[in-house]
């Protein structure tokens, strides 16, 4: 994924009893700016709505 200029690299990690269970995902990029930081975790808070 990509967005103002940055991309985005996701790891999604299926349970085991998926579909019943929502698997987990994550950023896993390291930023270097804490502006980047912020959207980094705007984005996990998307992701558990």
């Amino acid at each position: 994924m990509k967005t103002e200029d940055l991309t985005f690299v996701f790891q999604i990690n299926l349970p085991i009893d998926y579909p019943m269970k929502m698997p987990e995902v994550k950023v896993v990029n390291e930023f270097e700016i804490e502006a980047h930081e912020k959207i980094k975790n705007e984005l996990h808070a998307s992701f558990n709505d």
